[in-house]
C-alpha cells in the first residue's frame, strides 16, 4: 500500500525539498570555492604562503570527495534531515573557526579538515538521495 504524495496547495512537497537541497548544494559549492577568491587577501593579511592556503584547500577538496560514501551511510542510518543538519553544523563550525585562525595549522585544521568533512557530507550524494526518495518513492500514479 502506497502513501499518497504530500502536497502543499497544488505544489508537491518534493519540490520544496528539492529546492532546499539545491540551496544547500549551492551554498556548499560556494563555501568550497571560497579559498580561490580569498587567496591573495589572506596571503597579504596573514603573511602565509600560497602553499599553506592551497594545502588547506586541497585537504578540503580531498575530504569533500572522500566523505560522500560515509555520508550516504549516515543518511541511511540516521535519516536525510539529521545528516543534512549535521553537515551544515560542521560546515558552519569549520568556516567560523577558520575566521579565527592565527596559525597556518589552524587554517588547515578548520578549513581543510572540519569544513571539508562537513562539505563532503553535503556532497552530491545528498542530491541523489533526495531525488530518489522524494520523486521515485512518492511519484503520482
Amino acid at each position: 500500500m502506497s502513501r499518497p504524495p504530500i502536497r502543499i496547495g497544488s505544489l508537491h512537497y518534493g519540490w520544496i525539498v528539492a529546492a532546499t537541497t539545491f540551496l544547500v548544494l549551492i551554498v556548499a559549492a560556494g563555501i568550497r570555492a571560497t579559498p580561490g577568491v580569498l587567496m591573495l587577501p589572506v596571503e597579504h593579511d596573514m603573511g602565509w604562503s600560497a602553499q599553506t592556503i592551497s594545502a588547506a584547500a586541497a585537504i578540503n577538496i580531498a575530504l569533500f570527495g572522500l566523505v560522500g560514501p560515509f555520508a550516504a551511510a549516515l543518511m541511511q542510518t540516521f535519516g536525510l534531515r539529521r545528516t543534512m543538519l549535521l553537515g551544515l553544523v560542521i560546515v558552519v563550525a569549520g568556516v567560523v573557526s577558520a575566521g579565527f585562525s592565527r596559525e597556518p595549522w589552524q587554517l588547515i585544521a578548520t578549513w581543510g579538515v572540519v569544513a571539508g568533512i562537513g562539505l563532503g557530507t553535503l556532497a552530491m550524494v545528498l542530491a541523489a538521495t533526495v531525488a530518489n526518495r522524494w520523486f521515485h518513492a512518492r511519484a503520482d500514479s
